[in-house]
C-alpha cells in the first residue's frame, strides 16, 4: 500500500482528519507526523522533531501538503521531499499559491478533494522526462475529477478505460475508453468518472510544466 505524508500548519486537525479519511479511499495509507504531538512542549525536542518528520517522509511515497496558511515546518516539509525526489501535492485552499510552493510541487489544487485525487494516478513534468509535454495518467474512483479550470496551452484526454463526462465550455461530452477528447487552449474544462468501474486516462499538457487556473 502507497504511503502519503500529511504535511501542514501544526494546528490544522480538521484538514488531517479530512485528508486522512480521503487518502484512506483512495488506497493509501496516511502518515500523520502530529501522532508525536509535541504542541505547546517543543523546547529542547527540535532535532527529535525534525528528525521524525524526515524519516516519515523518507518512508512515504508522495507529500500531500496543506499551503492553506503560511508554516515555516509545511515549507521545509516540502522541500525536503522535493529534493529527495518525492512527489509533492499541494492543498492550497483559497490562499494565493506562492512561486515556491508551485516551484517544488507537483500540481497544485484549491479544492482538497481535488489533491487527493492527484495520487490516484501520477504526473510528470515534461522538465522531468526531458519533453516538451507534461503527462498526467489517471486512475479515479466513480464521481471523481478535477473542478473546472483552463490552461494556456491545449489538453488532450486519452481515454482508456471507463466513462467520463466532459465539460468544454459550454458542451457537455460523455466518453468511452479508446476514445480521445481535445480541451483548446483558454477554455474552461472539467471532467468526472460518471461511470460505475475505474476511470483510466492519460491527459496530455502541451507543455513542459503544469499551468493550471482553475475557476
Amino acid at each position: 500500500m502507497p504511503r502519503v505524508y500529511l504535511a501542514g500548519p501544526p494546528l490544522a486537525d480538521d484538514y488531517r482528519r479530512l485528508a486522512a479519511a480521503l487518502v484512506g479511499e483512495l488506497g493509501w495509507e496516511p502518515v500523520d507526523p502530529m501522532r508525536r504531538d509535541f504542541r505547546g512542549r517543543t523546547e529542547g525536542k527540535e532535532r527529535e522533531i525534525v528528525e521524525g518528520d524526515l524519516a516519515d517522509i523518507d518512508a512515504c511515497d508522495a507529500v500531500l501538503a496543506a499551503f492553506t496558511e503560511p508554516d515555516e515546518g509545511t515549507a521545509m516539509e516540502a522541500w525536503y521531499a522535493h529534493t529527495r525526489g518525492k512527489p509533492v501535492i499541494a492543498w492550497t485552499g483559497d490562499a494565493w499559491a506562492h512561486p515556491w510552493t508551485v516551484y517544488v510541487s507537483r500540481s497544485v489544487h484549491v479544492r482538497l478533494e481535488d489533491a487527493v485525487n492527484a495520487l490516484g494516478g501520477y504526473e510528470k513534468t515534461g522538465d522531468e522526462i526531458g519533453a516538451g509535454v507534461s503527462v498526467i495518467v489517471v486512475d479515479a474512483a466513480p464521481g471523481d475529477g478535477p473542478a473546472l479550470h483552463r490552461h494556456t496551452y491545449r489538453e488532450v484526454f486519452v481515454v482508456l478505460e471507463g466513462e467520463a463526462t466532459f465539460t468544454l465550455g459550454d458542451e457537455t461530452r460523455v466518453v468511452h475508453g479508446g476514445e480521445i477528447v481535445v480541451a483548446p487552449a483558454g477554455i474552461p474544462h472539467k471532467f468526472v468518472n460518471s461511470g460505475s468501474g475505474r476511470l483510466r486516462q492519460v491527459d496530455v499538457h502541451e507543455h513542459p510544466h503544469f499551468d493550471t487556473e482553475w475557476l
